[in-house]
């Protein structure tokens, strides 16, 4: 389910790209209702003994609140505007032009790679610069706060999956080459990329991430599926030079791209690079000083861009400040590699405040009161059955509601422990007839109307019909066998 302001004229603020790539498009006010207290920047990482790093200029963004100070007056603005305008065939948010104007940043084509990844989405239309979008989760756990976000960004992606997955384009990796036997595979890098602290972006981020974490036994990061050949030995990765990566594999390997194309997160699945530049101080390979006894749970914490406000991270927005448990507060990261179709740097939105509302009451009459600008159903407590609630205060609200398909092959479903620890009773189970006697005895239309509102199509647990494997001849017909299998 995902509920969006509706808002007048003067406050329309058009976000047809949450992140460029997002597939929920909403509309936001620029002053919102509050939400937590104005927080601080974080402090600057301590100096250690690591390797020192190029020093970047400053670009730390205004924090967003919910009733943004001014960091300029409008004159100024505008003047930075005009000057950026006229040096540049990119165009910049406001508050970042006067960052350009008062010397803290560099300018814009300083900042976006030779080539920036440019959204081709058909159904994106320009939108307007400013505003702070409230966002609302409910999770005890507090990966709402953390997580939520982190789906929502797809600035790690090194290829993206397009046209709801029936297509495959660049995004970090601007073209590819593939071997005739798909064993040997060479991705070309954007020039000119670089993290949101400025620093610049080069293979030997992924380098770093695969030698110095995969293959470091302590951290007990698994390579990923990709990594294997078909016969399952592990790829070998060779830097070209700084934005040119091989991956040989000892076997025809055809599905390494369409896998490339689904790790987009850093963190949620393969994690696939890392700002070395950073890391490393907290590294003992970089440096010897590091506590042996304490490293790893240090540099697990710190690699995590969307709790350590000092992490750089390749998204839209970075993390300015984490409350565990209450809220994370994003801003707008000068360095965003993506622009859209007039050249406007993106994101639109100049931040996002994440609330963490863990009382299910308390966050439903949140909605209602209008102190949410958007919100989806993930991580949070919204059933169908706050349908009717909900609709009843949407004059109070201002918030559009509509029901997300989100594209599931099964929304309830039940499993069974083959190894359970009973052995008469795993006998049971492991009885291929148990189950589908259990399956014809599952009162579907019951749970259909009570459960979603005769919402759905009775099922048993399958995959979504919008995979890309039912898109080939007789795919729908397969897909059709599989769901009605033992339910009349």
């Amino acid at each position: 389910m995902g509920i969006m302001r509706k808002l007048d004229r003067a406050e329309f603020l058009r976000l047809s790209a949450l992140t460029a790539i997002t597939t929920a498009v909403a509309a936001c006010s620029g002053t919102s209702a509050p939400a937590a207290s104005g927080p601080t920047a974080a402090p600057a990482p301590k100096a250690t003994t690591a390797p020192a790093a190029p020093t970047a200029a400053a670009t730390t963004a205004p924090i967003p609140t919910d009733t943004p100070a001014p960091i300029a007056t409008s004159a100024n603005i505008a003047h930075a505007t005009a000057v950026t305008a006229q040096t540049s065939k990119y165009k910049e948010a406001p508050m970042l032009a006067a960052m350009v104007q008062a010397g803290t940043l560099p300018a814009v084509d300083k900042r976006l790679p030779d080539d920036p990844y440019v959204v081709p989405h058909p159904w994106l239309t320009t939108g307007k610069y400013g505003g702070i979008i409230q966002m609302a989760c409910s999770d005890q756990t507090d990966k709402g706060t953390t997580q939520y976000i982190q789906e929502s960004m797809y600035g790690h992606s090194l290829l993206r999956w397009l046209k709801d997955g029936l297509d495959i384009g660049p995004g970090l990796v601007e073209s590819y080459e593939m071997s005739t036997d798909s064993s040997e595979f060479t991705l070309h890098f954007r020039k000119g990329l670089k993290w949101s602290d400025g620093q610049p972006y080069t293979v030997d981020d992924i380098l770093f991430w695969w030698e110095d974490e995969v293959q470091t036994p302590d951290l007990k990061e698994l390579p990923p599926d990709e990594a294997h050949s078909g016969k399952g030995t592990l790829f070998t990765m060779t830097k070209v030079d700084d934005t040119t990566l091989k991956l040989t594999y000892d076997a025809p390997t055809p599905l390494t791209v369409d896998r490339l194309a689904m790790w987009v997160k850093r963190g949620i699945g393969p994690r696939w690079m890392d700002p070395k530049h950073y890391l490393q101080q907290f590294h003992p390979k970089y440096n010897p000083s590091v506590d042996k006894t304490k490293w790893v749970d240090t540099f697990l914490q710190k690699r995590e861009f969307q709790t350590n406000p000092d992490c750089p991270t390749m998204t839209g927005w970075m993390l300015q400040k984490y409350n565990q448990g209450t809220n994370s507060i994003w801003t707008r990261n000068p360095y965003y590699y993506v622009v859209d179709k007039e050249g406007n740097q993106l994101p639109y939105l100049d931040g996002i405040v994440m609330t963490n509302v863990q009382d299910p009451q308390v966050f439903r009459l949140r909605i209602q009161q209008g102190k949410v600008d958007y919100v989806h159903g993930g991580h949070t407590p919204l059933t169908l059955a706050d349908v009717s609630t909900l609709k009843a205060s949407q004059a109070t609200s201002k918030l559009n509601m509509a029901l997300w398909d989100g594209g599931d092959g099964s929304g309830t479903s039940w499993f069974f422990n083959y190894d359970y620890i009973d052995p008469k009773i795993r006998k049971v189970i492991r009885e291929p007839q148990f189950r589908q006697a259990l399956s014809h005895a599952t009162d579907r239309p019951t749970i259909q109307k009570a459960v979603y509102f005769d919402t759905g199509e009775k099922t048993t647990g399958t995959m979504s019909p919008k995979a890309l494997e039912f898109h080939v001849q007789g795919g729908q017909e397969a897909y059709q066998q599989w769901r009605d299998s033992y339910i009349q």
